[in-house]
């Protein structure tokens, strides 16, 4: 073969379609004198034979707690498909065996249409949602293989409804892991798809509460929050029939953030107490210690300052593993807090610390805007000059990443770019201009009102 195979061939090829003839000249053009890199790059993560044997292994990401996790996952679809005793059994055991080898290598060796292909779906899909703190890309490539698993899975026994039912699953995490990689457009088509699927499936209530919760955190980051949080009750209604809390408690946990989004801290407050109440906290503990985050942030957004620090000083050992961008996000709520408290010294370190942590990750946009509340700081310690020639650097760079524009983001911060030329800005200013930035990423229809200084 002289020319690349086309996308659709080698599409054909992963999902074991070709006939012996058709395949043939493509594991030619895969292997032969080393083989073609673009392409085997383009398969290396379906074919472990492809991958780079230079290349160091990915850590394990299956975790104990992600495994049992991932138990109680399987053995509710093993249910949903009339799956029961020893062969759950079985598919579980192969499916671990499966996520064991991505986590090792991040590759799988089973095409889509290998007999066995259930415990593969299950096994690329637990791995696609392991991704989603350390590759959201790539969260969206397992995703996706799931989604052509599913299709054929009608050839192992399964019926149409019961086929309908995986696709649905597969695209309504396609759509979540979309959701997580800031691919919106493809997140609306792919749920879109996954409900359009269910319709024609066998109606498994857990399925629709999966998706109900799916859909209701896509609509909070739309700044809808009414209409997640009704999604978000139903799904936890459902959850609650079928006797699941810990799923229950998982909605809770979300509905009080999105709460939280909407301008309602205290209920938000009270919804992931609540939900931290019917969790297992030790068996889930990544869910826990996302709840206990978004707890203190909620303390932060209501005032409640001392409680606020004594809930962070007590669980930041436990927090800082979530993820890279987490420890910088504790430094700036420890700013925050001491700043409330009126300890500037403390909380000076704290912004300077949290900026430093953003600008490594890359997360500019937090950078500067931790930048403005160390403004605030400077301000309120009288060093007008350098807080002055901070806030122009943090304005300049938020201003430029506005893509696409948002009008009312723009209007606060050259109407505190012209207060700081005219010499008129105030430490108070700053903060309702860094606050309501804060909010319109969570609510995209809030309206800056301008505070004079």
């Amino acid at each position: 073969m002289s020319e690349h195979p086309s996308a659709q061939l080698l599409e054909r090829f992963v999902l074991g379609e070709l006939s012996p003839a058709e395949a043939g000249p493509v594991v030619v053009h895969l292997v032969r004198k080393g083989g073609c890199g673009r392409c085997r790059a383009r398969l290396a993560p379906h074919y472990h034979f492809l991958a780079d044997p230079d290349a160091e292994p990915a850590a394990p990401e299956a975790a104990a707690e992600e495994l049992a996790r991932y138990d109680r996952a399987i053995d509710s679809a093993a249910a949903a498909v009339r799956v029961h005793g020893a062969q759950a059994v079985r598919l579980r055991s192969r499916a671990r065996q499966l996520l064991a080898e991505l986590g090792a290598h991040g590759v799988c060796r089973v095409s889509a249409r290998t007999r066995g292909a259930y415990p593969k779906y299950e096994a690329v899909l637990a791995y696609s949602w392991s991704l989603r703190h350390s590759d959201p890309q790539r969260m969206v490539d397992f995703a996706y293989l799931a989604t052509r698993i599913a299709r054929h899975l009608g050839r192992e026994g399964y019926g149409a409804e019961q086929v309908a039912d995986f696709e649905a699953r597969a695209w309504g995490e396609l759509a979540n892991a979309c959701r997580v990689a800031d691919r919106f457009a493809e997140a609306e088509s792919a749920m879109g798809r996954a409900f359009a699927l269910f319709a024609t499936g066998s109606g498994e209530p857990l399925l629709q509460a999966r998706l109900l919760e799916l859909r209701g955190s896509q609509l909070g980051l739309q700044g809808q929050h009414r209409a997640a949080l009704k999604h978000l009750d139903s799904a936890q209604q459902i959850y609650l029939g079928r006797h699941d809390r810990q799923a229950a408690g998982r909605v809770l946990i979300t509905r009080g953030v999105y709460c939280g989004y909407a301008g309602q801290p205290q209920r938000g407050l009270r919804d992931i107490e609540r939900g931290l109440a019917m969790i297992d906290r030790e068996g889930d503990r990544e869910l826990a210690d996302t709840a206990l985050y978004n707890q203190i942030d909620l303390l932060v957004e209501s005032r409640r300052w001392r409680e606020a620090r004594a809930l962070l000083w007590r669980h930041r050992p436990r927090l800082s593993a979530l993820g890279e961008l987490v420890r910088p996000r504790l430094d700036a709520l420890e700013g925050r807090i001491n700043a409330g408290l009126g300890e500037l010294g403390r909380a000076e370190r704290a912004f300077a610390a949290a900026r430093a942590g953003f600008a490594r990750a890359g997360a500019g946009r937090h950078a500067a805007l931790v930048a403005l509340d160390l403004t605030t700081v400077w301000m309120r310690q009288g060093r007008l000059e350098e807080a002055h020639g901070l806030a122009e650097a943090a304005i300049g760079a938020l201003l430029a990443v506005q893509a696409p524009p948002d009008y009312e983001s723009i209007t606060a911060l050259v109407l505190l770019r012209s207060s700081f030329q005219a010499a008129l800005a105030t430490a108070a200013q700053v903060q309702s201009v860094v606050e309501f930035l804060r909010r319109v990423e969570h609510d995209p229809g809030a309206r800056y009102q301008f505070r004079e200084g």
